[in-house]
């Protein structure tokens, strides 16, 4: 599967942590949420802060960063992943979903647009092939779950 990388995605990213640095300037500090949102979008294109770069940015840090015993150790049962729609491959419970997400991000088997993810994953020889979409506004309450999750698990310890 080969990809060509979307700037526009990685800029969108980038922009958001943008955002937050402005957001708590010194020189913001007086003034309305709605002025700054509007100021910000002004700036960067009509891009607002909580876009598709700032969702895989998200879905990064839930998915790749945390180890892969401490991913398995995760109550999957809290975390809905049903609003994905599989296309092809086993269809699973939500651990096995997530297992495929993670898999797909790691090795850059996806694909992002405004409306949709795209994910793919397959076993080193090719075989075992699995291919999931779902729409950004559900990703970002699938993401919420699975960070409330992670959430607890870090304060249940």
């Amino acid at each position: 599967m080969s990809r060509s990388t979307d700037w526009n995605v990685l800029i969108q990213g980038y922009l958001s942590l943008m955002w937050c640095q402005d957001s708590i300037a010194p020189e913001n500090q007086d003034k309305k949420l709605s002025v700054l949102l509007g100021e910000f979008q002004n700036k960067n294109e009509g891009i607002t802060p909580l876009n598709i770069g700032s969702l895989l940015s998200s879905a990064y840090i839930c998915f790749m960063y945390p180890q892969q015993t401490e991913f398995e150790n995760l109550n999957f049962e809290s975390i809905s992943a049903d609003n994905f729609s599989i296309i092809y491959g086993r269809d699973g419970d939500a651990k096995y979903r997530c297992r495929r997400i993670r898999n797909s991000l790691a090795h850059a088997r996806f694909q992002v647009s405004k409306e949709m993810f795209i994910f793919e994953d397959q076993d080193p020889r090719g075989n075992d092939k699995f291919k999931a979409t779902i729409k950004a506004c559900h990703f970002g309450d699938f993401l919420n779950n699975f960070f409330h999750e992670c959430k607890n698990q870090y304060f249940n310890r």
